[in-house]
């Protein structure tokens, strides 16, 4: 994500007391693979009454509830702990654990995964927020990248094309009318961070380097990559409209993956 309407409500039912409901361990999701790679895709509504944000609080390590405290604004801080307290309810759904068990860590470039002492475990994630909305991405047999952002005016764009996107991918842009090119560079720069954030590099590795389908695409799309990225390469990127007023992409290895879209009971 930058900073970070079919609208799925991320939240788990409520009783009367406004605590969380127990979440029912759906054997849908526990070690579920098939021969056909399936990325399971969340949409999370990060805006949650504050009976629930308290029991997404309560899943959160020490160290999660850190990060969240250094926001200056309150709503930052809110947004936080939902989309990190769902994305525990979301793994807990696969592994049958519950919420605050999982424990994890990250690549060399930071992206985050089940540390090592879950490696039996072999669920890959990826989540991304903006604003009020969030997905996040599973797979059990893919390394997997998820981005979205809110199309927005944005007074530095050109300098961020200029930065991260690739001579073709500029060239495009700059092709456009100057009031039509917004949603295609959020378009195009989330397709990019899903792929970089897929391979685990995130912007350690030249984000203009990286060729992304510069104009809309149905399906799947492979990524281009210089020569003798071998390890890089062989990634495909799929753009979504996941609500109005939004972009998304996903981003797995090889083409033979299809997107399942899900929601928390």
């Amino acid at each position: 994500m930058m900073t970070k309407h079919k609208s799925i409500d991320g939240g788990l039912p409520e009783d009367n007391s406004g605590l969380r409901s127990p979440i029912n361990h759906d054997p849908d999701y526990r070690g579920k693979s098939s021969s056909s790679a399936t990325i399971d895709l969340w949409m999370l509504n990060l805006d949650q009454p504050q009976g629930r944000l308290d029991c997404l609080e309560a899943s959160l390590t020490a160290e999660e509830i850190s990060r969240a405290s250094k926001f200056v604004l309150n709503l930052h801080k809110r947004r936080f702990i939902a989309a990190h307290g769902l994305l525990r309810e979301i793994l807990a759904l696969y592994l049958a654990v519950s919420p605050a068990e999982p424990v994890f860590a990250c690549g060399p470039h930071g992206k985050p995964a089940l540390a090592p002492s879950w490696s039996g475990k072999r669920v890959h994630f990826n989540l991304s927020h903006s604003n009020e909305l969030g997905l996040c991405a599973i797979s059990w047999n893919l390394e997997v990248g998820v981005d979205i952002e809110q199309v927005r005016p944005l007074e530095d764009m050109y300098a961020i094309a200029g930065a991260v996107f690739s001579s073709k991918e500029t060239a495009y842009l700059k092709s456009l009318a100057p009031s039509a090119r917004t949603t295609p560079f959020f378009r195009i720069w989330v397709e990019k961070e899903a792929y970089l954030k897929a391979v685990g590099r995130g912007m350690s590795f030249p984000p203009h380097l990286v060729e992304v389908p510069h104009q809309p695409q149905e399906g799947r799309s492979e990524v281009v990559v210089p020569e003798g990225s071998s390890e890089l390469s062989g990634f495909h990127v799929m753009e979504l409209t996941p609500a109005r007023g939004y972009v998304a992409a996903v981003a797995a290895k090889d083409g033979d993956w299809k997107i399942q879209f899900r929601h928390l009971p």
